[in-house]
């Protein structure tokens, strides 16, 4: 600090500042002071992401009438690699607060980034009476939402949050519109949300739909409560030929391609952040592919799925392989955690059903193309799958089994060859549990 230095009068610096809400570090502040006005330039980056930058300009002086004025000047705001700048046109907006920290009242502030505005207002009269204003012009969702893995948003959102309190009781409000919704590159149409809270902010009613250019493929009513230490919902889902196609990444490198149109309801109780779910879905034109395998099948029409909080129960659902038409059943659920490590407990049956169509690859274990009479499994977590199959193999199945030059085909360990003895136990344990019993030779 040196009030006598022409070019500032305070420079701090400090590697981390820890406060609990929102840490951060590298803070730098200089100050300048002219006459009765501070000025100040502060930068510093978000702890958890640093690649967040903050480089704010502002000013402090009192007015005409005693209060204190922060004046905000042009500055940026790097989030999520995109700039933002404050006050680009360097208007003079001002925060107005009296000594007391009573009465706050703050011009409008504009955040811009290309051709996307945030615009914040407001005034704060004492803990019984505020009026605040959030409004959002052509925001991309990437500018705002954090990515996530499997899940790919655009979008361009416009609408407002009004939070108006008059008396101690409050009437909030946000009425926002996503346009040209997209999730994982697939177009369903405009994303609207209307949230009202009641007076006290303990519950809130819910509105949304999705719609595209014909009908509602989406919507949901219904509340949220935040009155506990826990906040609830209890909301209904509705789907009408919900498009599929735009979940088909959740499936990882295990299912791809999973497509249809869903109809059906979904409801949402209990815990905010972990809700139950219990409902389901009738599926039309479905489908999915196995990568592992390459094979690819289509969905009886109208298969039904049973929607519970963990799992996706499939039932028995009919399938018919898409390049050969062989076909099969499918049964059994894909588990999860609040959307997050899948776990499949699938089951195969058919007496001719196309389970294995690849070819040679620099690391293939086997490769051909393989049909099957019998069962086939796919357990365990989709990072670790473990499959399993019980079945003769049928017609035209070709299975191929590269060996280096320094293997025997008995050395390799996708294939055991049983012993005469070994046979014969194999066969005895199908005719017991067919409880016929031969006579040897």
């Amino acid at each position: 600090m040196n009030n006598q230095n022409p070019l500032f009068n305070t420079y701090i610096k400090i590697d981390n500042v820890k406060n609990g809400i929102y840490d951060v570090n590298d803070f730098k502040l200089i100050n300048v002071t002219n006459k009765d006005t501070l000025f100040f330039r502060t930068e510093f980056a978000s702890e958890k992401r640093e690649s967040d930058k903050y480089n704010l300009s502002f000013y402090h002086t009192v007015n005409d009438s005693s209060q204190s004025v922060v004046g905000i000047r042009k500055s940026d705001i790097k989030f999520q690699g995109k700039k933002w700048f404050l006050n680009n046109e360097d208007k003079e907006v001002q925060l107005t607060f009296d000594h007391d920290f009573k009465k706050f009242s703050l011009d409008t502030l504009v955040f811009k980034h290309a051709k996307e505005f945030i615009t914040l207002a407001g005034d704060l009269n004492g803990k019984d009476n505020k009026e605040l204003h959030l409004d959002f012009k052509d925001v991309r969702i990437s500018s705002l939402t954090s990515p996530i893995d499997s899940l790919k948003m655009k979008g361009l959102i416009n609408g407002s949050l009004e939070l108006n309190q008059k008396n101690g009781k409050y009437a909030p409000t946000s009425d926002f519109t996503v346009s040209d919704f997209e999730v994982n590159d697939t177009p369903l149409g405009d994303f609207e949300l209307v949230i009202a809270g009641n007076e006290d902010l303990t519950k809130y009613k819910v509105n949304a739909q999705l719609k595209d250019d014909i009908k509602r493929t989406l919507w949901a009513n219904g509340t949220v409560n935040t009155s506990g230490v826990q906040s609830k919902i209890n909301v209904d889902v509705n789907f009408n030929d919900f498009n599929l196609v735009a979940l088909s990444p959740l499936g990882g490198e295990v299912l791809d391609n999973m497509r249809g149109f869903a109809t059906g309801e979904i409801g949402l109780t209990g815990l905010l952040i972990e809700p139950n779910l219990s409902g389901g879905l009738v599926i039309k034109d479905g489908g999915l592919n196995i990568p592992y395998l390459n094979t690819d099948f289509d969905l009886a029409q109208n298969s039904e799925i049973t929607v519970s909080t963990d799992l996706f129960d499939f039932n028995t659902i009919e399938l018919t392989d898409t390049k050969y038409g062989t076909k099969g059943t499918l049964s059994g659920v894909i588990k999860h955690k609040n959307f997050g490590f899948w776990e499949l407990g699938l089951n195969l049956s058919s007496d001719c059903l196309l389970v294995l169509d690849t070819g040679l690859t620099p690391e293939s274990l086997y490769y051909g193309t393989a049909f099957i009479d019998g069962t086939a499994s796919m357990t365990g977590p989709t990072d670790k799958l473990f499959i399993d199959v019980n079945a003769t193999t049928g017609k035209n199945t070709i299975f191929k089994v590269p060996l280096n030059d320094a293997e025997s085909i008995g050395d390799n360990s996708v294939i055991y060859f049983l012993s005469p003895e070994e046979k014969k136990l194999a066969y005895l344990e199908r005719i017991l549990k067919l409880k016929i019993f031969p006579v040897w030779n």
